[in-house]
């Protein structure tokens, strides 16, 4: 999967591809969530792949102070054991 970062420099991991949309956990304030994007969504706001370690960011991801939902954590240790 990929590590994206915006225009406004917010970080995204993908989590799953999938034909209508891509889910993936951005790093925001606030607990850390899995959500869904258009390809639309991602090209409005300029995502862009930035060629990070991913299991770097996952780890990152893994340790927000804010928190990471249940489910944000399953997807992104289930892609750090990929």
């Amino acid at each position: 999967m990929q590590v994206l970062q915006d225009r406004s420099r917010r970080t995204l991991i993908v989590v799953k591809q999938g034909t209508k949309f891509v889910h993936g956990v951005e790093l925001t304030e606030g607990e850390l969530t899995v959500r869904r994007f258009t390809d639309q969504d991602l090209d409005e706001r300029g995502f862009r792949d930035i060629n990070y370690p991913l299991d770097r960011a996952i780890g990152h991801f893994l340790r927000h102070n804010g928190g990471v939902s249940d489910a944000a954590r399953r997807a992104l240790t289930d892609l750090q054991g990929a």
